[in-house]
């Protein structure tokens, strides 16, 4: 696949991201995708993981294949940058939408 071709399909992808996450692509920090339930859950669990110096994910065992170690981590380091579990939430959800 040639690099215009793979711009072109990141540019469309997002573009139709923006389209179906409306309006919350362009209000990242004023609302919550979804409905209430679990979100709520995950984005407590970020604020909680956030504040700790070290995060401990909990007691939870993964598995050797599992990525949820992986986004829970990205979903932490997200959080110290913006200052806002919310923000975080929303980028991680939006960017479940972009696929390759």
């Amino acid at each position: 696949m040639s690099i215009k071709a793979s711009v072109t399909a990141i540019f469309l992808y997002t573009f139709l991201t923006g389209i179906l996450t409306y309006p919350l692509f362009f209000n990242l920090n004023k609302g919550v995708f979804g409905f209430r339930g679990d979100n709520m859950l995950y984005m407590h669990d970020i604020w909680v993981w956030s504040q700790n110096k070290i995060p401990n994910l909990g007691e939870v065992k993964y598995s050797i294949i599992s990525t949820q170690p992986v986004l829970d981590q990205t979903a932490i380091l997200i959080s110290k940058i913006t200052k806002s579990p919310l923000i975080s939430y929303n980028i991680l959800i939006i960017f479940s939408f972009i696929k390759r």
